[in-house]
């Protein structure tokens, strides 16, 4: 088959018809794998969220290239008659060693060198760059032990399928398996009746928290961006989550947070056209801020919700205000997004301290995502 790849004008472009092309090129293809994959698309956003991400390029320098039969125009072209795309992420302001990329390509085109052409213009991008380490997130089906195909990353849990074509793939280029996240779901109850004893039993899950805390803590919630008064601890807590969050061998370093970043984070989330609900954990005798979760929802899918980070910070730890701030926030999302039907978390497999709280929510494994990484000379 004769390829022709496209790449996306960053918006504000004089080809904007072909970002949008792109885009939407891009979520043809990844309502494809959702579905085959998860059985829902709930991670599908509008092209034009997808845009105005795209042109915010601030902290991460960000390219997308989509693969066509060659001759075709994507312009005019169908969504469904793309091959496949590539996408690069470039942190610039911390992790400037690394780059993580993400390779799709339809089913029907798979093993016509689709894959390969994108990761040749994915290489000439990255080229001059200085990038040391390469790494990629591709999803697993769950598996038994004795699945023929298991392949354990180096934390010992969360198996993928190494016969996978995903994973055969990254396998024979020389990638590692670093880790598996586990892919979880929290599907809630919809009938009014069951979600009040549902939302009894997290209320339930709150005050013992609460009782193990102390009255040494309290509680903040908010939506929207951050109030200023708050701004300069979570950048703090926002440092401290980049590196505390297990990343098994995944070489993750420390990111650089400030009020800036924080406000820019929120504004960006606005600007995708989300909602969110953000309760944090203050302790009480310095009056810091200690803990804190966040779901986050678009607006136009009012019923599929996103667990963002959750952090307790170290010198709190073994107090309950993990399972405090999440059974929380999750009677604030219900009483702000009614509509909500299941909300969507990955954590470390290899977390079980987290996957406990969330189990006990309701939370079920869905999939192992797996966690890919090659080092290489400076590219």
């Amino acid at each position: 088959m004769e390829i022709e790849i496209h790449r996306a004008p960053v918006p504000p472009a004089s080809e904007p018809e072909l970002t949008r092309a792109l885009f939407a090129a891009m979520n043809s293809l990844d309502e494809e794998w959702l579905l085959d994959a998860y059985g829902h698309d709930d991670f599908v956003e509008p092209v034009a969220v997808h845009l105005r991400r795209f042109a915010d390029q601030r902290y991460t320098r960000k390219a997308l290239w989509a693969a066509f039969p060659r001759g075709i125009d994507p312009r005019a072209a169908a969504p469904d008659a793309a091959l496949g795309y590539a996408t690069v992420h470039l942190p610039l302001e911390d992790n400037t060693h690394l780059v993580e990329v993400g390779i799709v390509v339809r089913k029907a085109a798979r093993r016509q060198g689709v894959a390969h052409a994108l990761s040749d213009v994915v290489r000439a991008e990255l080229r001059g760059t200085g990038r040391t380490t390469v790494g990629g997130w591709f999803p697993n089906p769950l598996l038994d032990a004795d699945h023929p195909g298991a392949l354990a990353p180096k934390t010992g849990v969360g198996l993928v399928d190494a016969t996978a074509p995903a994973a055969a793939w990254l396998l024979r280029l020389g990638f590692e398996l670093e880790q598996g996240e586990r892919y979880s779901i929290l599907p809630l109850p919809s009938l009014p009746a069951e979600r009040r004893v549902w939302l009894g039993e997290v209320d339930a899950m709150r005050a013992a928290a609460a009782e193990s805390a102390g009255t040494d803590y309290d509680l903040v919630q908010w939506r929207g961006i951050t109030p200023e008064p708050w701004r300069q601890r979570m950048a703090e807590l926002h440092t401290r989550m980049s590196v505390d969050a297990p990343s098994a061998g995944f070489d993750y370093r420390e990111e650089k947070w400030d009020v800036e970043r924080v406000v820019h984070r929120g504004e960006m989330m606005l600007e995708a056209d989300r909602a969110n609900v953000f309760t944090a954990v203050r302790h009480v005798p310095t009056g810091q801020l200690v803990a804190y979760t966040e779901l986050q929802w678009p607006n136009s899918r009012t019923y599929a919700v996103f667990q963002e980070d959750t952090l307790v910070h170290g010198e709190h730890r073994g107090r309950r205000l993990g399972m405090l701030s999440k059974a929380a926030n999750l009677q604030y999302l219900l009483a702000e997004d009614p509509a909500a039907q299941r909300i969507h978390t990955w954590n470390a497999a290899e977390n079980g301290y987290m996957l406990a709280i969330n189990e006990a929510l309701g939370f079920r494994a869905a999939a192992i995502e797996g966690a890919w990484q090659k080092v290489v000379e400076p590219l």
